[in-house]
């Protein structure tokens, strides 16, 4: 498996719920990939996707999805506000019954997830994202 870091255009769809999240471009879809960070708004971030590099090739190749070197990567992450970051216990939709429940690893432990709100017109959305070290200021 290679590690490829993209930025990407993002979308917001609202829920019948009054809720809403973000949508990834379709390429994305049934990929292994996790939230870097997210502009405010919701109109883009960066992600890390893991996967074959045949599959991070078709990746760069699409209009929404702009591959990050590892220059590239720390100068838009700069650009980025720094995310205010807040932990929660994982979840899993249990596919019989459709409810949550608390994610474990193998050991049986809860697993804890780092999550960045994200202001998108009147909705408050939890993207969970890779936990990033604690940026200084200079």
């Amino acid at each position: 498996m290679a590690t490829g870091y993209f930025q990407v255009v993002l979308q917001v769809r609202a829920l019948k719920s009054a809720e809403a999240q973000l949508v990834a471009p379709r390429i994305l879809d049934g990929l292994n990939f996790t939230f870097v960070v997210v502009k405010d708004g919701g109109t883009e971030g960066i992600v890390r996707v893991e996967e074959p590099e045949s599959e991070l090739k078709k990746i760069a190749h699409t209009n929404d999805c702009k591959k990050l070197t590892p220059k590239q990567l720390t100068e838009a992450q700069a650009g980025y506000p720094a995310p205010r970051l807040k932990y929660r216990f994982g979840r899993v939709k249990d596919p019989v019954s459709g409810h949550f429940d608390i994610a474990t690893d193998a050991k049986g432990n809860r697993v804890v997830e780092a999550v960045q709100t994200v202001r998108a017109g009147f909705y408050m959305i939890d993207v969970p994202v890779v936990e990033q070290p604690a940026r200084t200021s200079v």
